[in-house]
Order: structure tokens, then sequence, then C-alpha cells
């Protein structure tokens, strides 16, 4: 990516940079062969080559997947929900949160990522339930918010229900799971509804893994087109990702409560954003595989701060609030941040369309043990689109291994993983083309529409805590996955 107008060029800093500042950590396995990695457009992938495999409930090739692997799916947009009302569509971030008191079943949170239709209710907190008249949200007719969170529940292979989580919000993007058994639902949007009636957007909501949520925006985590979240279960130290085209930004949420539980979140603290120490406004967008940056970390002191621009109708644009104080002190700034992952003392992240050839950078964050700073470390930087094209949502499995999913168009899209000598390789691809026919089978008619969605967006990556099953989503038409197979061959 280009350097931004308002950034200094990270190009021009490394030429000047110390080399201490270079040299400061010891190298990561899988950045050590980063450097001299070739593409093999076979696919370096530990488990296989990749082939069409029929989804048993449908009788339908929706994945390609190594040998071996299997998935069922469950949740499908317009499926009616065990609590009745059907299913919302635009599936999104997702994880596994914890286990049913009553039959140990893994239960699941799942985001939608809808600005309008029926909002999600019927035993879901529910944070802004207004009917805004037509014109606002650029909508004719008067509309409700269908944003929010929808529950699943999975045991020993097979899916036994769904139910709604959360209702009234805008956009849920991606989110994250939290070590006390939660999911934060983050809204990648901002939009103030006041002055019609409604509610201001563009926050972070915790979701319990059982029971109605309080639907309270978490204030202090920041008014900001949120993408993911990913908490340190040491601290309860909350790391938060900013999507907002060459002005985003990475922060950190330090709770005045950190005891780790339910709503303690909801007592507020102090949000933070990342700066580079020695250079100011640093782009980190430029980004090239094996940069190494020291990080510290400056305050945001109004978190709930408008962005530059809101309309009349609520509708905003420019630089978020906090990414404007952020930038004041010299904060560092990125091109677009997604998906995030905090395991084994260090935080993962991806800027979908960082890089010289804009088609995405993998982060890690290290933080120092009093948490004031850091080691930030570009592991992955792609170079094509083949490689890899716009990584979004990531996770890392209980082994340590690295998985994200795609969301740059690319036909068709997958899901990607990194090997320990560096080489990224296709687990999955997207296989999802319906017909009419196809559709009237699954008695699905007016619901879904007849489309290739093979470019649609996988999202919600996840595994079981015992890791042997792998659970995410396809946007379009709104499909959950779990997929199982021989994950030993990873080795």
């Amino acid at each position: 990516m280009s350097s931004s107008s308002y950034s200094l060029s990270r190009r021009g800093f490394m030429l000047t940079a110390s080399a201490g500042l270079l040299s400061a950590c010891a190298v990561d396995k899988p950045l050590a062969a980063l450097a001299a990695r070739e593409y093999d457009s076979t696919g370096a992938s530990p488990f296989g080559a990749l082939s069409p495999v029929t989804d048993p409930s449908t009788g339908l090739d929706l994945l390609q997947l190594p040998e071996g692997f299997s998935y069922s799916t469950y949740g499908w947009k317009g499926d009616e929900m065990t609590t009745g009302g059907p299913t919302p569509g635009a599936h999104d971030g997702m994880a596994v949160v914890g286990q049913r008191a009553s039959d140990g079943a893994w239960i699941l949170i799942r985001n939608h990522e809808l600005r309008r239709g029926d909002t999600i209710a019927a035993g879901a907190g529910v944070y802004d339930g207004h009917l805004y008249e037509g014109g606002v949200l650029d909508d004719e007719d008067a509309i409700t918010l269908g944003g929010g969170c929808t529950r699943l529940f999975y045991k020993d292979g097979v899916w036994l229900g769904a139910e709604p989580a959360l209702g009234g919000t805008y956009r849920n993007c991606s989110g994250g799971p939290t070590p006390w058994g939660s999911w934060l639902s983050a809204e990648e949007i901002i939009f103030d509804g006041r002055e019609h009636g409604g509610a201001l957007h563009g926050y972070v909501f915790e979701v319990p893994a059982e029971g109605e949520a309080s639907a309270r925006p978490i204030v202090d985590m920041g008014l900001f087109r949120h993408e993911a979240v990913a908490v340190d279960p040491r601290s309860s130290t909350v790391y938060l990702t900013e999507d907002n085209k060459a002005a985003s930004g990475l922060y950190k949420f330090v709770p005045h409560d950190r005891s780790g539980q339910l709503g303690s979140l909801e007592a507020g603290g102090t949000l933070y954003m990342l700066a580079i120490e020695d250079e100011p406004l640093c782009d980190l967008g430029d980004a090239e595989e094996g940069d190494r940056y020291r990080a510290h970390w400056v305050e945001i002191a109004d978190p709930n701060a408008l962005p530059e621009v809101v309309d009349v109708w609520g509708a905003t644009s420019g630089k978020s609030g906090p990414f404007m104080q952020g930038e004041a002190q010299g904060a560092g700034i990125f091109s677009r941040l997604e998906g995030a992952w905090f395991q084994d003392g260090a935080l993962y992240f991806a800027d979908t369309d960082g890089g010289a050839a804009e088609e995405g950078v993998i982060w890690k964050y290290v933080p120092d043990a009093d948490e004031q700073g850091g080691e930030l470390i570009a592991i992955f930087v792609s170079r094509f689109s083949e490689e890899t094209d716009a990584p979004d949502n990531l996770c890392l499995n209980p082994r340590g291994q690295l998985f994200f999913c795609e969301d740059g168009g690319h036909m068709p899209e997958r899901v990607m993983g990194v090997t320990q000598d560096g080489q990224v390789f296709a687990f999955a691809a997207n296989n999802v083309v319906l017909s009419e026919a196809d559709i009237a089978a699954m008695g699905r008619d007016g619901v879904i529409g007849a489309h290739d969605y093979r470019a649609s967006e996988w999202a919600g990556a996840g595994f079981s805590p015992d890791g042997q099953t792998f659970f995410v989503n396809i946007q379009g038409p709104g499909i959950t996955f779990a997929i199982t197979g021989p994950w030993e061959k990873w080795a």
C-alpha cells in the first residue's frame, strides 16, 4: 500500500531505524523462513490437495476439502430457530464460548452483519428496537435494525438447536470470545440514531453463553467501526481492531474490574491506541514481511467522541473520534484491521489490504510483562491474490496452528493456513453454487436466491476446545459449517 497522506513512509523509517530496534526479539519459527519462501500454487498443505466434498444433509458439494475431511451444515439463513422465528442472514464472527449446563453441548455465539431486518428478539436482550422512519439509513421504508447474535448448540457431531442472543444492533461483524465464557459482539458502523428516536451505534456488547444479554454497550471500548476483539486471559486486557480505510488503529482496553467474569467489562476502563517508538504516525499499512517494531500505547481520553462527520440522518464518515485522539499523539496507522486472536501470550491480527500488493498482512504483537509496551512483527505479507486475498477472521487451534479466512472476492474464497516454515496453504475452498432446483429441493424457496456464492467471504473461524471440530461460516447465503477430519496430519 502507498503511504498515507497523514503518516510517514514505513520505508523511510526503515532506512533510519536503529539496528537495536529491528533485532530486539527472537525470530519466530514461521518468521525465519518467510523472506526466502516461494509460493507453491499447488499448496504446501500438510493435509493434501482439495476436492469437492458432499454435504450429507443437502447432497450438494458445498466445500472443497482435503481427503479424509467431512462436514455438516446448520443454521442456514431462514431456517427456523428452536425458539421460533427465522435464522438471520449475513453470518459473520463466531466462536465456541462454553458448554450448556443441561447436557454439556458446545455453545457457539454467531454474529449477523445486518443493517435492516426483523429485530432479533424472543429471549434476546435488545439494545435499539426503534422503528426508524423512511429516509433514515438511506431506506425509503420504515425499518428496524436487524443486526445481532444467535446461539447454536452442538454435541457429539450433532447440531441440537439455535436461539436468539442479542438484537437491535447494527452490522455486528466480528468480535471475540472471553476466557470466562461469553462473547463480545462488535458493531462495524458508527450511526447516530438519537435524533430519530433511536440510539448511538458503534460499540461492543457482551453476550453470555446462557441467559439474556444485558444489551448494554461497553462505551469505554470506543465508538468506532469495530471489527474483532481478543482478550488476554492473564490480565483481562481486551485488544480491539478498527476497520476504517487508511484510518484504522489497534486499541487495547484495560478494565477497571479485572476479575474476569460476566459483566466485569461493563464497569468501564481505559482505552489506548498503539503507537510505534521513535516514529510518530508510523505507516503500518505499508508493511513488509519481517518488519519489527517496539510499540507503546497512548491513552484515548474520550473513547465516546463522535467521528469527523455526522450528517442529519445520523450517518457518519471520516476518521473516528478515538482515532483522531490517537493520531494527535502520534499513534500508528494501519489500513483496515480485521480479525484478531490472543493465544500463548501473543495477539495475532490481520490488516486486510495492507502490504505493497494491498493483499493483506498478518501481524503478531507480544506484550511486555507489564503490558506498557511490546514487540510488533509482520509475520506474513501476501504478495498477490492467489497467494492470499484479503485475510479477515483468524484463529489458532489448541496446538497453536494459525488459520485465517479470505474476504477479497477471490474465486473461490478460501480458508488458509500458515505452516511452521512460513508457507501458506489452502485448507478449504468455498464451493457453494445453488440453482433454483437445489433451493427447491432443500425447501428454502423465497429465502435464498439461486447464485454462484463461491466469492462470498468466510467468517467466524474457530475450533472446539478439544481441537477436533473447526466451526466456520460462509456469509452468503448464510451457512454454518462444522468440519472434522485428520487434524493430526499437521504435525
